[in-house]
């Protein structure tokens, strides 16, 4: 709207025949409003106050003055004129059309009220009429800049946007290297998801005027959205310097640098961001994202809150938002309230069925809390929407193998290293799902193909080997794997517990117990039998088989 509004304050001033600079007009006001209270009823000296006001950008008092005078100029086109005007800043557009379609039944080459016109046509979304004005005045101008830019508007309001590109395309013809239809035709291809076109055009304005606000950001957002995450860092820093008050800059820097694994450096940025901004839920989030990354459980903890705490106020203000709902169910997720952020996705999908992250983050909090069914059904849904192919696929086949349907986890995982085109790519689970389908020999000829891979976590792969060893009663092969996990915390206390079995099945009881205590000072709930042993196994979403399931329960007993 404020735009808008200049726009069509730009426009009048510059087309008054009689403007003065303010100090003039102010006297001219200062001198009417004495004649006026000594002659309340002249319409002329109300006509001509109400112009005064009116180049001072006073619409109120203008509107009040030309009330007055209109019983008497009512049919003068220039009066009507100047009140539609007034009625345009005073968002009556129906009052403004209503003047400027009777001038222009009376004249159709009053080229000026033919434009606001169209204006108001497009600010009261009539976008239609708006755009058959445009093409009677470019036929009459056709190089006219202002009318050229309109248009452009226009059809982007209409959602035309190949129309709305090619027509700034036309214009630059005209009007070669201006910054502001380059700049126009980069945001129609960016909000098209067209990045690389949207890039080429920005850097064109580089090239001409470096100094062109914000447009090393709008660049580097670009680049952001690419998932080029060096070659936007580099032009948010370009534009902090070039604008140090560029706070989105920033906040954006930090969300690459964070990216990019430096979390320390992207604290920094978002610290220095939600100094001036501290009502974005956002900001506070990929903050604790960062101190989670760094082991600083409490800070993430207390950001999580404060981002929580945004998205709660900005829910009562308007509950329409989808974005708070599901801004807050990614905190609570983060400090395990899942539960609870499974309670706003729910929200979002009542609120937008078609969601594209909702479904797949529902099955993800499910899954973390054994709701398998649940999240079966989600991740499901999420691949209807043809979203995330390879990472719904793998998140419903570790569902399938919690289920223990082995042959669809199987499939799960096989179409989805095909969807990468990775058809060599072995997950862990699904080397199990060899083992459950095909026996251990199978099971540990897979994980060791996945041990080829440099980014294989060794801990785990040594784990599901030695796990694999036990079931094909190897028990001596199954220690020496148990014994080369040393690293992760969170695969100790599987590991103590996959000893514990080795040795009572090797009926050597005094390692058993000293392997079950052992893992029951890693996990307090080891202590309290059957009941312990599914809460352990629904914190640490960890799968037994039925015999070692069996094994461990005896063994935990008090």
């Amino acid at each position: 709207m404020q735009k808008f509004i200049f726009i069509l304050i730009s426009f009048f001033i510059s087309s008054l025949s009689f403007a003065q600079n303010p100090k003039q007009l102010t006297k001219e006001v200062k001198s009417l409003t004495k004649s006026i209270n000594l002659d309340q009823d002249n319409a002329l000296l109300h006509y001509k106050r109400g112009r005064a006001y009116l180049q001072l950008q006073e619409y109120k008092k203008a509107d009040k003055d030309f009330n007055i005078a209109a019983q008497t100029y009512n049919d003068d086109l220039s009066f009507l004129y100047d009140k539609s005007i007034i009625d345009i800043n005073l968002n009556n557009y129906e009052g403004a059309l209503s003047k400027l379609n009777k001038i222009l039944s009376s004249n159709n080459k009053l080229y000026p009220a033919l434009y606001f016109r169209a204006l108001v046509h497009q600010q009261i979304s009539n976008n239609k009429s708006a755009l058959d004005d445009m093409e009677t005045l470019l036929k009459a101008f056709p190089e006219n800049l202002n009318y050229l830019m309109t248009k452009i508007s226009i059809l982007r309001d209409l959602n035309d946007y190949q129309k709305a590109i090619a027509e700034c395309t036309y214009a630059l013809k005209i009007h070669p290297n201006n910054t502001d239809l380059l700049y126009t035709r980069a945001d129609i291809k960016f909000d098209q998801d067209n990045y690389q076109g949207a890039i080429d055009d920005y850097s064109q304005i580089v090239k001409i005027d470096s100094n062109f606000e914000d447009i090393y950001y709008d660049r580097g957002l670009a680049y952001f959205f690419m998932n080029e995450e060096a070659k936007a860092i580099d032009d948010f820093s370009k534009n902090i310097e070039h604008f140090p008050n560029s706070l989105n800059s920033y906040f954006y820097r930090g969300r690459c640098t964070y990216d990019e694994g430096n979390s320390k450096k992207a604290i920094k940025d978002l610290s220095h961001y939600i100094k001036y901004i501290n009502n974005d839920s956002e900001a506070f989030f990929f903050r604790a994202l960062c101190e989670r990354d760094l082991g600083h459980t409490q800070k993430m903890k207390v950001d999580c809150k404060k981002s929580i705490q945004v998205c709660n106020k900005n829910i009562q203000d308007d509950t329409t938002n989808v974005f708070n709902y599901f801004q807050r169910s990614l905190s609570k997720e983060l400090i395990d309230e899942y539960e609870s952020a499974i309670e706003d996705l729910n929200i979002v999908l009542q609120k937008e069925p078609n969601h594209p992250q909702a479904s797949y983050n529902r099955a993800l909090y499910a899954y973390n809390i054994c709701h398998y069914e649940e999240a079966l059904k989600d991740y499901t849904t999420h691949l209807e929407k043809g979203l995330d192919q390879y990472l719904t696929l793998n998140g419903r086949a570790n569902t399938k193998f919690m289920l223990r349907d082995y042959s669809g986890a199987l499939i799960d995982y096989e179409s989805a290293n095909s969807y990468e085109g990775t058809k060599d790519t072995l997950s862990l689970t699904q080397c199990d799902c060899y083992g459950q389908l095909y026996g251990y020999l199978k099971n540990i000829e897979c994980i060791n193909t996945v041990l080829e891979n440099e980014y294989c976590d060794q801990d785990y792969a040594h784990s599901s080997i030695a796990y694999a060893y036990l079931h094909g009663k190897e028990y001596d092969k199954a220690l020496d794997h148990f014994n080369k996990i040393s690293r992760k915390y969170d695969i100790k206390v599987d590991k103590y517990l996959g000893m514990a079995i080795v040795y009572h099945l090797k009926n050597d009881p005094i390692n058993c117990q000293k392997y079950i205590k052992l893992a029951q000072s890693k996990n307090k709930h080891l202590k309290n039998g059957s009941e312990g042993f599914e809460l352990f196994k629904k914190e640490e979403n960890t799968y037994y088989s039925a015999d070692e399931e069996r094994i461990l329960l005896q063994l935990l007993a008090p």
